[in-house]
């Protein structure tokens, strides 16, 4: 997945979420590892926007209501580039 040159999802946008956008995600997404523990996925927030948990999900063809733990965030760590 992260070989793509572009990810695109489908996002619902505006107040009330009734439209939607292609967005393409790819320049989020820094690593995907799947260890012992679970699915690692790190991302990065630019001042383009970033991915949503929803859209990994979508992307890694997951259902929330089918994990076996909650989706957790365990770190975040700040970068002046």
């Amino acid at each position: 997945m992260l070989a793509s040159e572009g990810l695109n999802v489908r996002r619902q946008i505006g107040r009330d979420k009734s439209k939607l956008k292609t967005v393409d995600v790819r320049g989020f997404l820094k690593s995907i590892v799947a260890d012992d523990d679970g699915l690692i996925v790190e991302c990065k927030i630019t001042s383009a926007g970033s991915v949503r948990v929803n859209e990994i999900l979508q992307l890694l063809q997951l259902d929330q209501q089918m994990l076996a733990a909650p989706i957790r965030r365990t770190s975040v760590q700040w970068e002046n580039n």
